[in-house]
């Protein structure tokens, strides 16, 4: 009876590490699984497969002296020729030298080179990106929004919130970022813990519809846009929530309030904090959680 006790315990303490969200998605400002080739800035945490350009990393991460035992930026392949990068705070670690390719520790942290480890890194934060954005699909709407066919109007989303405080919406990403008719988009929070906007569509271009009202700074770390189809992604406007677009080529031009999770990143426009903080549990957490319930009713019996 005492091991079905410390099993039950054993189990609920592990669930509840992992319905607390998909570590990486919650730490990390932008994640890249392949390419990254930038002319910009990330305000937080950044990991990449590969890098390239000229940019500016963990420029908000304040005070430094907190940061200088904390990877802020990692790198699967690290830069050539006249690439420049400045690490703002924090240390930088990649999986072989840095070549040619020049790494400026402007707060003081390490530069760590030829780490092996940094390959497993990388596929297990991308692990977490993956299962995020195919648990975040398999969520039923908990409410629609109703997109302008005839006139132009704006567009709110009026968060429902169901399990544990989080708003679903599933919207065609033609029909609302590619859609003349649509003048603005807002979001009514309504006490929701987390809103997950599920995108359908190959290839997404936003140009038009800016977002106001609640979609702010504030509310950016409770929202996740999911574009589970997306192969090609376009932002050329100002943007407010995570993105999480795995199997996307993605481009932008404009800032982002939030963090970015995607295959290949041209980024032309900043990458700003806040990280996603919202509650998006693993699909293994849901299972894990049944099977604790059940060892816990068994030894209740």
């Amino acid at each position: 009876m005492q091991k079905y006790a410390f099993g039950a315990a054993a189990i609920a303490a592990s669930v509840m590490v992992q319905v607390a969200g998909a570590s990486a998605i919650n730490d990390w400002n932008l994640i890249v699984k392949n390419k990254l080739t930038s002319s910009s800035e990330v305000e937080g945490r950044t990991m990449v497969g590969q890098i390239s350009g000229t940019s500016n990393y963990a420029t908000k991460l304040l005070p430094t002296s907190a940061y200088l035992g904390i990877d802020t930026l990692v790198v699967g392949s690290g830069g050539s020729g006249s690439s420049n990068y400045q690490v703002n705070s924090g240390r930088a670690r990649l999986f072989g030298s840095k070549g040619s390719a020049t790494y400026n520790m402007n707060g003081g942290g390490a530069l760590i080179q030829n780490d092996s480890g940094v390959s497993t890194t990388i596929n297990n934060a991308w692990a977490d990106v993956t299962n995020a954005s195919t648990y975040c699909q398999s969520l039923a709407a908990t409410n629609t929004v109703t997109l302008p066919s005839g006139q132009p109007a704006g567009v709110t989303f009026n968060c429902v919130a169901g399990g544990s405080g989080i708003a679903v919406f599933s919207v065609n990403g033609n029909s609302l970022f590619q859609n003349n008719l649509v003048q603005q988009m807002s979001i009514n929070m309504n006490g929701a813990s987390t809103v997950v906007i599920n995108v359908s569509g190959t290839n997404i271009t936003y140009n038009g519809g800016n977002m106001v009202g609640g979609f702010t700074v504030a509310n950016a770390s409770k929202i996740i846009w999911n574009f589970y189809q997306a192969t090609t992604l376009n932002i050329d406007r100002h943007f407010f929530g995570a993105i999480l677009a795995p199997n996307a080529t993605m481009s932008n031009s404009t800032a982002i309030e939030g963090s970015v999770f995607t295959s290949t990143f041209n980024q032309n426009g900043e990458v700003h904090l806040p990280n996603f903080g919202g509650n998006i549990p693993a699909p293994g957490a849901l299972a894990l959680a049944g099977f604790g319930m059940v060892v816990a009713g068994r030894r209740r019996r």
